[in-house]
């Protein structure tokens, strides 16, 4: 969707105003280019997986919980998510990148974790919660893989990556920071919240 493109606009623009030399990177530059064109910021296609059926088995996808969502996006598998996490890191020093405000992008988040200092701003949803060693269950729905696969891929990828491997690995999808902008009553999270 784009309406990650008109959350992180207006803050970019606030940021350019103020001095600071802003890259936008996002999934679909085509699709967001009637949002962007006029905004005067370079723009830069971003590193993706693409609708990953088979993980289903040909049922339907409904994601019990925040891992599901991740596996579904390459977190059931190192080999699946290293690739991915490694052109972000190309992508991140090639444009010089000090600091990377996010809005629902976990694959980013690993790619900076305990690299670059990363904002992940968005609504109760796309700023998750762990409730120990776990995303809390927002569906009565089976798991698309257990939790502690994505928990062991995110640690794989991380070491491989030279990054240290925090006690919690799943804190890494988080960012350094997290800013939620939601009403309360919407956010799925909001008896965790502190």
């Amino acid at each position: 969707g784009l309406g990650h493109v008109d959350t992180l606009l207006p803050l970019a623009q606030a940021l350019r105003a103020r001095g600071h030399e802003v890259v936008l990177a996002l999934r679909d530059a085509a699709a967001a280019w009637p949002r962007v064109r006029d905004c005067g910021l370079p723009v830069l296609p971003t590193p993706v997986f693409f609708d990953r059926p088979w993980l289903t088995g040909g049922r339907g996808f409904r994601a019990r919980s925040y891992a599901d969502i991740l596996a579904w996006n390459g977190f059931d598998h190192p080999d699946q998510l290293e690739p991915v996490v490694r052109s972000w890191q190309h992508l991140l020093a090639l444009a010089r990148v000090d600091l990377v405000v996010a809005e629902h992008a976990p694959l980013l988040a690993v790619a900076c974790h305990g690299r670059l200092p990363t904002l992940n701003i968005g609504t109760g949803f796309t700023v998750p919660v762990l409730a120990g060693d776990h995303f809390p269950a927002f569906a009565d729905a089976p798991p698309l893989v257990p939790v502690a696969q994505v928990r062991d891929t995110v640690a794989t990828v991380l070491s491989r990556t030279g990054a240290t491997v925090p006690a919690e690995p799943l804190v890494a999808v988080l960012g350094k920071a997290q800013c939620v902008a939601t009403l309360r009553e919407v956010d799925p999270y909001r008896s965790l919240r502190s």
